[in-house]
């Protein structure tokens, strides 16, 4: 046979019917091989559950040394358990997709001995689970975790028995790690610290001004061996105007003097650090002494302040200052009405230290300020030391109550507690930023609810249950079905200025709401609903902006000597300086969270593994506040908290037997829709091209 014939043989069978099924088996082959070398995934869910979150990427993107992680699984585990750990493996390709060529994943066969002993040595044990093997339930020990290998650290998530939440552990565990390491990795640009130092001072007798130079260098230079010289240093020398203006803008403290022609002119001495627009003042300032003399402070502690400092302004990590001795939620007592949940759903990315702001200042390298339940008046200076923390861009998480629970003291009678209004002087210090607390519970037909024996349905209304079309649009909301509120307040936000100041309405109560300020009664038989709502009302809200002060001037504990009483500087009588530290608005942007109620935090809501959505919530808040708003939406990913906004009657009914039995009938009628259409389809046809054929007509006649 010649060659040609081959060819034409060839083709003829590649073009013809016998060929078809062999080359579907090739096809499916081609498309097998490509498939396992080149990853895609469509993820069409709401929530993207299944898509690795901007911020995991910038994480993985920014690793500067190699980085492994390891994964330990037991093979061919029962469901649900098989479906973790698909779901690991799938998140560690897109994490690997979108790393530096520093991310690398294994996954051990745990059927060899010595990959148990490499898990035993790195930290990972086994997990009990519970199995079921021919039909009997069995306990066993399974692998089920990773470890983080980075640098000499190691890090280990076990047990891993759920989706939920997966993505926010690897990707915190790995940013955690890294900081640990070098909290500058990553960074895209340098830090920059300035010193600020007027040589129109230099001829005031003040005490360690002409040294502060050589305290400051000596400081930066063992900050930087630390953190890879990536802090660029300056000294400037800024002239009387220049000064003024750094007040304005950064809040620098400026002195103003006469010199000995009477002029009046403006100095300063302070250390600024700043990455991009961010910015914090350090404090190595002028003070003044018990003496009526001058002196440098704050150089003392250079070193350490300098990387408290950093980490602050960089670090995912930080201090929050808990403000303490004036009734507050206790974050260390187990009682049931503390804040000792509320504290461990922080403690893995927030130390919250203790400060009571009559004998200490806040200090200057928190971000962030929690007051939560007081119950106790504030004095004047310290509601100034608040307000000025705010205008210097530090950011205010407050839990306020309306009302103090008082309950009865006579032992022998059973008498209901009675509501006393809490007045702390924050409330008026609020209304000068145009928040008010009203001094009033939201009750919501929308509420907790249970099933008693003996009276059937009780409706606790003081507790409204907030569904997701009452929760803002917003990361510290997205992806939570709803929230449940207890014993709040309504907030009004009319007095904001929103030209200065963002307004985010996080939490409202429905519109089936109204609000009791007198005859305040808990107990689900002795409320009954009203005639007529008047809701929606405000539960919880956000604010982002600049403020202006609730002060006119500092206090006078805390004021320095006024401008017209100047005090006379050693070595120099005939000149006269005075200290301006008060601002009188915002010189960056600050937040403040209010929410009208502290019950939230307790352990009435917040249970010891705090899985609840109220969790969720006070969670995002505290990272939003703390410029880590990126990982809002990728703890809430994926959780399952919708709820319905009907919970009883006919529809509820309806919506019940719908998903039981009406998708099913549904698909039933759309197969015999098509099975009509086609046989129509094919009558249309035969009466088309061969009217006269009866061979439908005979087959129709034999099933009869």
């Amino acid at each position: 046979m010649s060659e040609s014939k081959k060819q034409n043989k060839f083709l003829n069978w590649i073009k013809s019917s016998k060929s078809d099924f062999l080359l579907f088996a090739l096809l499916l082959l081609l498309v097998n091989l490509v498939a396992a070398r080149a990853f895609l995934r469509l993820d069409l869910t709401k929530q993207r559950s299944y898509s690795l979150s901007a911020a995991s990427k910038e994480v993985v993107k920014t690793i500067e040394e190699p980085l492994s992680v390891k994964v330990f699984f037991t093979k061919n585990l029962p469901a649900p358990y098989d479906s973790v750990e698909q779901y690991v493996k799938d998140i560690l390709i897109e994490y690997k997709n979108a790393a530096s060529k520093n991310f690398s994943y294994e996954i051990y066969n745990m059927d060899k001995k010595e990959n148990q002993e490499l898990a035993y040595d790195l930290g990972l044990y086994q997990s009990q689970v519970q199995l079921f093997k021919d039909n009997q339930a069995t306990a066993e020990k399974v692998y089920m975790g990773l470890v983080i290998t980075y640098a000499d650290q190691i890090e280990t998530i076990n047990p891993i028995s759920s989706t939920s939440g997966l993505e926010y552990t690897i990707t915190s565990t790995i940013s955690s790690i890294i900081n640990n390491t070098n909290i500058l990795t990553g960074l895209k640009e340098n830090l920059k610290l300035t010193l600020y130092k007027s040589s129109s001072l230099n001829d005031y007798g003040i005490s360690g001004y002409n040294e502060v130079e050589d305290y400051v260098k000596e400081a930066v230079d063992a900050v930087n061996k630390k953190f890879h010289n990536k802090i660029e240093y300056a000294v400037k020398d800024p002239s009387s105007d220049e000064a003024r203006k750094l007040n304005e803008e950064y809040g620098l403290s400026v002195l103003s003097y006469q010199d000995e022609n009477g002029q009046t002119g403006y100095a300063t001495l302070d250390l600024l650090l700043q990455l991009g627009e961010k910015f914090r003042v350090v404090p190595v300032s002028i003070s003044e002494t018990i003496f009526r003399t001058w002196m440098v402070t704050g150089i003392d502690n250079l070193e350490e302040d300098l990387e408290n400092y950093i980490k602050q302004l960089v670090s995912k990590t930080s201090t929050i200052a808990y403000i303490a001795n004036h009734g507050e939620r206790d974050k260390d007592d187990t009682r049931n009405m503390s804040a000792v949940n509320f504290a461990g759903l922080l403690k893995d990315s927030y130390t919250l230290e203790e400060v009571d702001l009559l004998s200490k200042d806040i200090p200057s390298y928190v971000q962030s300020v929690i007051i939560n339940g007081p119950r106790t008046q504030f004095s004047q200076e310290e509601l100034y030391k608040i307000d000025q923390f705010l205008m210097k861009g530090g950011n205010l998480i407050l839990f306020l109550d309306p009302f103090d629970e008082v309950e009865n003291s006579n032992q022998y009678q059973m008498a209901a507690p009675s509501f006393v209004p809490v007045s702390t002087g924050l409330e008026a210090m609020l209304e000068k930023y145009g928040l008010k607390l009203n001094q009033e519970y939201v009750y919501d037909s929308n509420c907790y609810h249970e099933v008693n024996q003996q009276y059937g349905n009780l409706k606790f209304y003081y507790a409204p249950a907030v569904q997701d079309k009452q929760l803002a649009k917003h990361p510290v909301t997205d992806n939570l079905g709803f929230v449940l509120f207890v014993q709040s307040a309504s907030i009004d936000t009319s007095g904001v200025d929103q030209n200065m100041v963002n307004v985010t309405n996080l939490v409202s109560s429905s519109k089936k709401s109204w609000t009791q300020k007198d005859g305040i009664y808990l107990s689900p038989l002795m409320i009954s609903e009203p005639d007529t709502y008047t809701g929606p009302y405000q539960l919880a809200v956000l604010l982002e902006g600049k403020f202006n002060s609730a002060f006119a001037q500092a206090p006078e504990k805390t004021a320095a000597e006024p401008e017209s009483d100047s005090v006379e500087s050693e070595g120099a009588a005939e000149s006269r300086m005075s200290l301006n530290t008060h601002l009188s608005s915002s010189r960056q942007s600050g937040k403040i969270f209010l929410a009208g109620t502290s019950y939230i935090t307790t352990q009435q809501l917040l249970s010891e593994n705090s899985k609840e959505p109220v969790a969720y919530l006070l969670r995002n808040v505290v990272d939003y506040m703390n410029g880590n708003g990126d990982l809002c939406t990728m703890r809430t990913k994926g959780l399952s908290l919708n709820s319905l906004s009907v919970q009883k009657g006919p529809l509820v009914n309806f919506i019940k037997y719908f998903n039981e039995i009406g998708l099913a009938l549904l698909v039933v009628l759309a197969g015999l829709i098509v099975f009509l259409k086609k046989k129509a389809h094919r009558n249309a046809i035969r009466m088309k091209y061969d009217p006269e054929d009866s061979r439908e007509e005979k087959n129709n006649s034999k099933e009869n």
